[in-house]
């Protein structure tokens, strides 16, 4: 067996070639006419992912119990980019079977139509207010730019600004006897206008912002290890990025098809995530 990790991209086509070994890591000889059962899961008792994976002795050697494994590009094309196990297993004529080997597939990312997601700040944004540190970390994760991280802090931020609005909804007056009353609630016109991207960037929120995508990439770096230093680092982006959101007004557009132009101010002083 075996713990190999293959790494292909979506939709293209790989041979790999592998050795069945004894437990003294001597290779088992075998005749050629062996069947092969290739097996491509993501673990457990899961459903196996047919049309992927595939083993023969084209191109190897039965005496030296090399044969090889092919990863079928057209199988792989509509599959999501992870982590998959492979298994394959050699049965013989007389129905012994050997587990020839155990590892892992992981498909990457490949070029398509996607659209990266709206974030209020760029790459440029973080490695200006943290500097060339996080370049490394970049190469390391495999994904440009952040993406991810950029996004999933706009998407934060967007749910502090709407905290700062609690509209109350009407539940018919006061009423005593069944305990109901005015309440806050969340302001979907508010949310509708940053859905619709009316929420107006400027530098002091795309600081914000990139001080909590920093975090964000620090904290994906963290390990058990009291002395890690990602620990002090994610802990002092995040409390970068409270200072710049205390300190910053935000502005959306509530102007109307009528005509006119009305900016709303969020003053984002004492961020409340109620």
């Amino acid at each position: 067996m075996n713990d190999a990790m293959w790494d292909v991209p979506i939709g293209v086509d790989a041979d790999f070639g592998v050795t069945v070994v004894d437990g003294n890591d001597d290779p088992v000889a075998f005749v050629g006419d062996e069947i092969f059962v290739a097996s491509l899961w993501q673990g457990d008792d899961l459903a196996g992912v047919s049309g992927v994976i595939e083993a023969t002795w084209d191109g190897g050697d039965p005496a030296a119990g090399t044969f090889v494994v092919s990863v079928v590009g057209a199988g792989t094309a509509l599959m999501a980019s992870d982590y998959y196990r492979v298994r394959i297993d050699v049965v013989a004529a007389d129905g012994r079977v050997y587990a020839a080997y155990g590892g892992w597939l992981t498909l990457g990312d490949t070029p398509g139509v996607g659209v990266a997601p709206a974030a209020y700040c760029t790459l440029q944004d973080m490695l200006d207010v943290c500097g060339d540190w996080l370049i490394p970390l970049m190469q390391d994760s495999g994904k440009a730019s952040f993406i991810a991280e950029r996004a999933r802090a706009s998407r934060y931020f967007e749910k502090a600004v709407l905290s700062r609005s609690r509209p109350y909804t009407s539940s018919g007056g006061v009423d005593l006897l069944s305990g109901t009353w005015d309440r806050e609630g969340p302001d979907v016109y508010l949310a509708g206008l940053i859905d619709a991207g009316k929420l107006i960037p400027s530098p002091e929120v795309a600081e914000a912002v990139a001080y909590l995508a920093a975090h964000y990439v620090c904290e994906r770096q963290l390990t058990g290890d009291a002395n890690d230093p990602s620990r002090e680092r994610s802990g002092a982006m995040y409390r970068k990025w409270r200072r710049c959101l205390n300190g910053i007004t935000v502005g959306v557009d509530y102007s109307t098809d009528g005509g006119g132009t009305y900016i709303k101010p969020f003053n984002m002083g004492n961020f409340s995530s109620r």
